[in-house]
């Protein structure tokens, strides 16, 4: 069986590292679902509107 020329072997070897690198996308498990949201961003949560306590609203009660 003769040997595969040197640019034949690289295409190969492309071709292989797409197809692994491709299906790694689409197997994302709990533990790289862990690391994604791990790697977000903090949001603070913030009330926006007419809000107001129970504390502001005895102390109107009582004024």
């Amino acid at each position: 069986m003769p040997a595969m020329p040197l640019r034949q072997t690289r295409h190969v070897l492309a071709a292989a590292a797409a197809v692994i690198l491709l299906a790694g996308c689409g197997s994302m498990d709990g533990a790289g679902r862990r690391v994604a949201t791990a790697l977000t961003p903090y949001t603070v949560e913030v009330v926006q509107g007419n809000f107001i306590s129970r504390e502001q609203v005895e102390a109107l009660q009582k004024a």
